[in-house]
């Protein structure tokens, strides 16, 4: 890459490496000159900027982040664009969080230029979590870097396990004195927990007993009945 100040016009094709301010034009850092920037900023009145040119070979720091997340994200990972150098990965469903921690160093052990960063091994996420990021550090990187990382990462290096649960219920025991009321909320709490998951819907199987032993053996036979009838003898 090489950097320095150039006019307008002999900008064209550049990466702007800072924010540009004056007067009412905003041209912001990362911005890639082309007619519309040159005209722009020959109406402000700006004699020169500062670029970032990529040489041959370099591949730009949005294409480099792009290829590296794609590459790291494996089953119910889901990449979004890339922009400023910075690719973010999401939980495409609710489960566990697998990484590969021995790929994660490979590829941040390429070149300072290129980072890796994941939530922590095994953590309960939900659909839509932000669980990684890429990002580039320069404007752009030599090719020879990006496709280095890129085979660092072969095979995916975090994964989403998925939940499986095939049954949940609740039994709720109500000790003398305490209002049924009380079970009901318990239930809907833990319906609310486990709706992340799928779990469960608002009609969670559940059960309301005595405390009693002979009772709780016998309340998973009665699903969605708020009193089950006297356990046999």
């Amino acid at each position: 890459m090489k950097f320095g100040p150039a006019s307008p016009a002999d900008a064209v094709g550049g990466v702007t490496v800072h924010t540009l301010r004056q007067g009412s034009l905003v041209l912001k850092k990362g911005t890639t000159i082309g007619p519309a920037e040159i005209e722009a900023l020959t109406s402000a009145g700006v004699k020169e900027i500062v670029v970032v040119r990529l040489e041959q070979g370099d591949v730009s720091e949005d294409v480099a982040a792009a290829s590296i997340a794609q590459a790291v994200a494996g089953e119910g990972i889901h990449v979004e664009r890339a922009f400023t150098g910075r690719a973010n990965l999401f939980a495409a469903k609710p489960g566990v969080l697998v990484v590969d921690r021995t790929k994660v160093d490979r590829i941040n052990g390429v070149d300072e230029a290129i980072t890796f960063a994941t939530l922590a091994a095994y953590k309960p996420v939900v659909e839509g979590e932000m669980v990684a990021t890429v990002k580039l550090i320069p404007f752009g990187v030599e090719g020879r870097l990006r496709d280095a990382a890129v085979a660092a990462a072969a095979g995916g290096a975090l994964r989403i396990a998925p939940y499986v649960i095939k049954r949940v219920g609740v039994v709720s025991t109500l000790l003398p004195g305490l209002a049924p009321k009380v079970a009901l909320t318990d239930t809907i709490s833990t319906s609310g927990w486990l709706r992340p998951i799928r779990s469960a819907s608002a009609d969670l199987p559940d059960a309301v007993v005595p405390t009693n032993a002979r009772w709780v053996n016998e309340a998973d036979r009665f699903p969605r009945r708020t009193t089950p009838p006297p356990p046999s003898r």
